[in-house]
């Protein structure tokens, strides 16, 4: 039968902690923070191949992050049985008999894999290997400023926990040279049904990056590379994740009419469509990794961190409407550490923050000339961690750019 459980926010358990620094590279500005070792249960659900979440308990209390909570009406198997968090952050959620026999039958990680202590991301969604841009963007970073921090990851005894690594995710180690050591996928749930419960007794040590934005700089490529050649590009590159099916939201669902359109308007320039999700990114990375006269074009999501992280070229990412006012806030503040790469392009310009996962279609593209124009303007444009934008138009088309300094 299923079991009602107190539930508290997760935030505050992780605050309420003792936190340590591991390491700090004073010339960088990197630091890592791991808590007090604690015993932990990390109730994991799977509601699809593409979907997944860590919960963690503690002394009988189950911890949930602030935006699950949100949302929890929709995770089957889970239920708020007490309104009182909107006050309180706390309350009752009541488990189903799947998920409560799942919490029932845990497995002691640290035996299963001969680690004395894991790692685990401070929040309790946990390291989302499954999905692309936020393994990239978070994952990586935080991996390689530990790495980085310790004298030899191979010899200490710790590992960060990851979900099953896919292949695109071991190349990606492999790409920014983060030794395999230092992780530890979770075992690989064998899915017959959804929801699937499974649990795990973890001794371990949370942790969190104080300077995530400083790790994601040391691993992008800076443009010093376009400088050296001709400011002018002669290919336009449109990313496309056609391939992730309906299981990843559909955004700019125009690409094809507008990258027609372009190719009749545009005559010199190779306008081509490529889903970087294919071949995987060694192929992506073989492909435009010393490319000097492409610029990128894609609907914000997964598909950009390919070029952000395994190219140095600027990159156009297509919105519905550009934010005024304060621009890095909402889904768009993922992207403020590149901000200095971004070139923002949309139909209109907007008061309220902007959601990127609604559907939406492009006017067109920019012009031939006008692209030519931005692509001299990025590759010229000197680092800086600022990202304060301005905002041009052309035509029916407002664009964004990063603010000289």
């Amino acid at each position: 039968m299923s079991v009602k459980l107190p539930f508290s926010q997760f935030q505050a358990f992780a605050n309420q902690l003792a936190w340590n620094q591991l390491g700090r590279d004073y010339s960088t500005g990197k630091s890592i923070e791991v808590t007090e070792k604690i015993n932990v249960r990390v109730l994991r659900a799977t509601w699809s191949p593409t979907d997944e979440r860590l919960f963690f308990i503690h002394e009988g209390i189950l911890y949930i992050e602030e935006d699950d909570l949100s949302n929890i009406k929709y995770f089957p198997g889970m239920d708020l049985y007490s309104q009182s968090y909107n006050y309180t952050g706390s309350g009752l959620v009541t488990l189903s008999d799947i998920a409560y026999k799942g919490l029932l039958s845990s497995t002691d990680l640290n035996k299963w894999s001969d680690v004395n202590e894991f790692l685990l991301p401070a929040c309790a969604r946990g390291n989302q290997s499954f999905a692309f841009g936020h393994f990239v963007s978070e994952v990586l970073p935080d991996i390689a400023a530990i790495q980085d921090l310790l004298e030899d990851a191979s010899n200490w005894n710790a590992k960060v926990i990851t979900y099953p690594l896919e292949e695109w995710a071991s190349q990606l180690l492999c790409i920014f040279g983060i030794k395999s050591s230092l992780v530890s996928p979770l075992p690989p749930v064998s899915i017959t049904d959804f929801p699937t419960y499974t649990s795990y007794k973890i001794s371990g040590r949370l942790y969190r990056n104080n300077n995530r934005d400083l790790s994601i700089v040391g691993l992008i490529p800076s443009n010093s590379n376009l400088r050296t050649h001709p400011h002018s590009f002669e290919s336009l590159v449109v990313l496309s994740r056609v391939s992730a099916g309906p299981s990843r939201p559909m955004r700019w669902i125009n690409i094809d009419e507008c990258v027609n359109l372009f190719r009749q308007e545009s005559y010199g320039v190779q306008a081509s469509i490529v889903d970087p999700a294919v071949d995987g990114p060694l192929a992506f990375l073989s492909a435009y990794a010393k490319s000097t006269k492409t610029l990128f074009v894609s609907a914000p999501g997964s598909a950009v961190y390919n070029v952000l992280y395994l190219t140095s070229s600027p990159i156009l990412i297509a919105l519905d409407a550009i934010s005024l006012g304060h621009f890095w806030e909402g889904q768009l503040a993922d992207l403020r550490p590149y901000g200095h790469r971004i070139i923002f392009i949309a139909n209109q310009l907007t008061n309220k923050v902007v959601q990127w996962d609604i559907p939406f279609s492009i006017n067109a593209l920019p012009s031939k000339n006008y692209l030519n124009a931005l692509f001299k303007y990025m590759v010229s444009y000197r680092f800086t961690m600022n990202c304060e934008r301005f905002i041009a138009t052309c035509g029916n088309t407002y664009i964004s750019l990063p603010l000289p300094p």
